[in-house]
């Protein structure tokens, strides 16, 4: 499944290769650009540095509902992001929309903050694809390998996208990206959450019992280091295999040099 590894010694290289792969992408499906929800996490920071690296049109949108970017200072840190390297961006609030659905959901059952998050997430998505088609671009997913493989995202909101050029990268990987693409070190640094979160948290350490760096083991070398972390992490890979959606991602090899056989180790 995954056939490279990215360090500081071949990060200018796979920031070129990436950034082929989203022109490719984007030109295929005959889209002027990508349009990419910015929560002021790493993975997001990292996509959208890899489309502007690529000179493929971006467009940013944050998504507030009520305060919950300001408490969490996500907001504060895409800012940054956004205003140091000049991006069009837009600031969205989604707290009625998402409030209309919480109203219509209570008529049926009782929500709990994970419910409430999962609405919030697929207001996020549903966002994003109105805008995408008015702009004629792509939604870009910001979910990376980890993520993927432990199913750590809402089921029908943008998880994966309409192309993901960190679906094959792990956690570390996307951080190693961050820094040669001169991502803010308060961005790089923060704690890894959902980037939806406000009255609950969220990390794999909580949702788990391991982190990022055991699952970045996990996959690169086949262990955490830890016999039981391990049966953790294949019992959650088995049960949430079906969710994963089949959106163009990263792998590696161009489409021509797939085409003529050819890759790197």
């Amino acid at each position: 499944m995954k056939n490279f590894f990215i360090d500081d010694k071949n990060a200018k290289e796979y920031i070129s290769r990436i950034g082929d792969f989203i022109q490719d992408e984007v030109g295929a499906a005959n889209k002027d650009g990508i349009v990419l929800g910015a929560s002021g996490g790493v993975d997001s920071s990292v996509a959208a540095r890899l489309c502007q690296e690529a000179d493929v049109k971006i467009k940013l949108f944050t998504m507030q509902k009520g305060d919950d970017m300001v408490v969490s200072r996500d907001l504060e840190d895409a800012l940054e992001l956004m205003k140091q390297f000049k991006f069009d961006y837009q600031n969205v609030d989604i707290t009625k929309s998402c409030e209309a659905i919480e109203a219509d959901a209570e008529n049926i059952t009782t929500l709990d903050p994970l419910d409430r998050l999962n609405i919030k997430a697929r207001v996020i998505s549903n966002s994003l694809y109105i805008m995408a088609r008015k702009l004629k671009s792509l939604v870009m997913g910001t979910t990376n390998l980890d993520e993927r493989l432990l199913g750590y995202f809402p089921r029908c909101a943008v998880g994966p996208g309409d192309i993901n050029p960190l679906g094959l990268l792990t956690k570390g990987e996307v951080q190693t990206l961050a820094r040669h693409l001169d991502v803010p070190n308060s961005i790089i640094n923060k704690p890894s959450n959902s980037g939806l979160c406000q009255s609950i948290t969220c990390s794999l350490e909580r949702d788990f019992g391991f982190g990022y760096d055991a699952m970045d083991n996990y996959i690169l070398r086949g262990t955490s280091g830890n016999k039981e972390v391990d049966e953790k992490i294949a019992k959650r890979i088995a049960l949430v295999k079906g969710k994963l959606n089949l959106s163009p991602i990263f792998t590696g090899v161009r489409q021509k040099e797939r085409e003529n056989g050819n890759g790197i180790s």
